[in-house]
């Protein structure tokens, strides 16, 4: 079942820049719920396969996902490159 389609938020936060000469299209990415986020409950961060902290699915898109991953439901992701050639 297909959620949702969205960019990474918080990037420049994180290991984006340093691991993204590394990138390949379909390339699996891990989600991971952070309920104790001061700032949002609902945070999912989003990793590398490698464990390199890419950034948040963004919060105005996490709360499905939050609500899945909370309930240990499989959720698998994907990173894709949008029409601009970036990701």
């Amino acid at each position: 079942m297909f959620i949702t389609r969205c960019t990474i938020a918080g990037t420049h936060y994180y290991e984006f820049d340093q691991v993204e000469h590394t990138f390949q299209e379909g390339q699996p990415l891990l989600l991971k719920a952070e309920p104790d986020n001061e700032y949002d409950r609902r945070a999912v961060e989003v990793y590398t396969e490698n464990k390199n902290k890419l950034g948040y699915i963004p919060r105005n898109q996490n709360a499905r996902i939050a609500t899945w991953l909370a309930r240990r439901l499989p959720v698998n992701a994907k990173l894709l490159s949008n029409r601009n050639n970036s990701w």
